[in-house]
């Protein structure tokens, strides 16, 4: 039976080894196309890389797996552009608004002066700001079992790194680009996986989501878990992405 296609959209300040863990167990069921952020020149360039990876590969339908940032690029290219040929949504640690707004309506982002000031210490110091960022994607839970020191021998084995103006626009993206009005429009099967003690984007941006998209979605929360799950968690979370394909993917 042919594969499933699968298109990995990353988040902020990651690069495809960020997915080794996850890509051969489904690979086992899905043709998986990464798309990469390093070396953007503007934030149109997120989703023209997407636009890329789509047509290059000549894909008719497909599923998006979006983490963080890679989960908003996900709905808005959805939304805008490919509704009738996304089967599933598999949105990781994901939001639809990355910052919180003025009026206190939407609690469950980032105080958009805190995205500049890290947008600053990038120009000071890279490795530090991204050092601790890192650290925050993890819960102390996870952090003791030591998976936050696996992450960084990964990134010290296999990344590249990125420019500073690179992950600038990354952040730029996050802090302007605002996708809550979007969600009554899409209607594609969606599967939220989400840590309880994610402090990049907050459990309250998941069930923000699922109870404003038009079509069936579900929600899964992993107690004690913070920003990666599919990093410490992940049996269990390829089993219940197969699972949600299975069923919804159409």
């Amino acid at each position: 039976m042919k594969k499933k296609q699968m298109v990995l959209l990353p988040g902020w300040g990651m690069e495809r080894s960020i997915w080794t863990p996850v890509t051969e167990p489904l690979r086992t069921s899905y043709d998986c196309y990464m798309v990469d952020w390093r070396g953007i020149s503007s934030t149109q360039e997120l989703q023209e890389r997407i636009k890329q990876t789509i047509e290059s590969n000549q894909l008719d339908t497909f599923i998006f797996y979006g983490w963080s940032l890679g989960s908003m690029l996900a709905l808005e290219a959805t939304k805008n552009k490919y509704q009738e040929r996304v089967e599933a949504l598999i949105l990781v640690g994901g939001t639809s608004c990355f910052v919180a707004d003025e009026q206190g309506e939407y609690l469950w982002g980032w105080r958009k002066r805190v995205v500049d000031r890290m947008k600053r210490s990038l120009d000071r110091n890279q490795e530090e700001t991204l050092h601790n960022f890192y650290q925050a994607m993890f819960s102390s839970a996870e952090r003791n079992e030591g998976h936050l020191d696996a992450f960084r021998t990964m990134v010290h084995e296999s990344f590249q790194g990125d420019q500073p103006a690179s992950l600038q626009y990354g952040l730029d993206y996050l802090s302007t680009v605002d996708l809550r009005n979007d969600l009554q429009y899409i209607k594609t099967p969606t599967l939220l996986i989400h840590g309880a003690e994610d402090t990049i984007c907050p459990l309250g941006a998941a069930e923000y989501m699922k109870q404003s998209l038009a079509g069936v979605c579900d929600l899964h929360v992993y107690p004690q878990t913070g920003h990666v799950p599919f990093l410490t968690h992940t049996p269990d979370f390829i089993a219940k992405v197969k699972k949600f394909v299975e069923v919804y993917g159409d």
